[in-house]
């Protein structure tokens, strides 16, 4: 939809970049049984019902450790962005990368 608008209108504003962006954080974090994304403060916080910790590691290391799992009451994931980061653009990128470690590892299980 974003290259449709843009190849249409041109390059939107950033309120409708975000609002795309949150449309697919939504989609890719429904995808990796997230059922709550939180941003207070600064700082995102997700609320998987689960997360595969091996798949989980990889993505945060190519993410240079900006993900802080915490074990508490409830199973987090806490993101505080650094200068310079497009915080919903970064958790994005971080849940399209969870889904393909999730996928690879499902089809090496089903081979």
């Amino acid at each position: 939809i974003g290259d449709e608008l843009i190849d249409r209108y041109g390059e939107p504003p950033k309120q409708c970049r975000n609002l795309l962006y949150v449309s697919l954080m939504r989609n890719l974090g429904g995808a990796a049984r997230i059922s709550k994304i939180e941003h207070r403060g600064g700082t995102i916080t997700l609320f998987p019902e689960q997360i595969d910790f091996e798949a989980f590691g990889a993505v945060n290391e190519k993410f240079k450790n900006a993900f802080v799992i915490s074990a508490g009451a409830k199973l987090t994931i806490v993101y505080r962005p650094r200068r310079g980061d497009e915080p919903l653009e970064f958790i994005c990128d971080m849940l399209a990368l969870y889904n393909e470690q999730l996928n690879q590892k499902k089809k090496q299980e089903n081979q």
